[in-house]
């Protein structure tokens, strides 16, 4: 039993179990009021804060569910899946800056186990046009093995640099790893390009 649970009164434990059910069941209004009622049993409950961020996000109440993941965060620094969830939710509206800024405070902790906050980090290093810490970053993601698509991210940062080869070399790698990706037929033709850039070279 971790401090999160001995600290939780019971009343709020049992209707933050609820939602929890309620989430995995796709009862998202259901599972809202539910985990409303946890929190305001027990305001400082940051998982069942996290937890009401799905269901709001899934509700597409989409602004609130950013709030729900930073209150959990706040709760509890530590707490990898609030941030992996709000990067997703940013990465989804294309806010870039505050992708990079909440997987920057989650890599700080060193979250091993979370290779997708690495990724999500590279695609936003990426899109800001800051090439090396993107590359950090899905380094670190590749790495971890458990999350190929860094490979393909790592492959257009490279081309982005001018290292057509390893563009090629890790886009490869990709739809080796993933040979049933639906975006196979895009990869490969950004392949293609990477090649025929990489022939140009004096």
């Amino acid at each position: 039993m971790s401090y999160q649970d001995l600290a939780t009164p019971r009343a709020a434990r049992r209707q933050c179990e609820k939602g929890v059910g309620e989430v995995r069941a796709r009862q998202w209004n259901s599972a809202e009021a539910s985990l409303r009622n946890a929190i305001a049993v027990y305001p400082a409950y940051a998982l069942a804060w996290n937890e009401l961020g799905e269901a709001l996000e899934e509700s597409r109440k989409l602004e609130e569910a950013g709030s729900a993941y930073a209150k959990a965060i706040a709760i509890d620094a530590r707490l990898f899946s609030a941030y992996a969830r709000w990067a997703v939710l940013d990465a989804s509206q294309e806010r870039w800056d505050r992708v990079a800024a909440t997987t920057d405070a989650a890599i700080k902790l060193d979250p091993i186990g979370w290779p997708v906050l690495f990724f999500y980090n590279a695609v936003a290093n990426f899109n800001l046009g800051r090439l090396k810490e993107a590359e950090q970053s899905a380094d670190r993601a590749i790495a971890a093995d458990q999350f190929p698509r860094a490979h393909y991210i790592l492959g257009h940062i490279l081309a982005a640099r001018g290292d057509y080869r390893g563009a090629v070399e890790h886009m490869s790698k990709y739809l080796d790893l993933m040979t049933f990706a639906a975006d196979a037929a895009q990869v490969r033709a950004e392949i293609q390009d990477a090649r025929s850039r990489l022939q140009q070279l004096p």
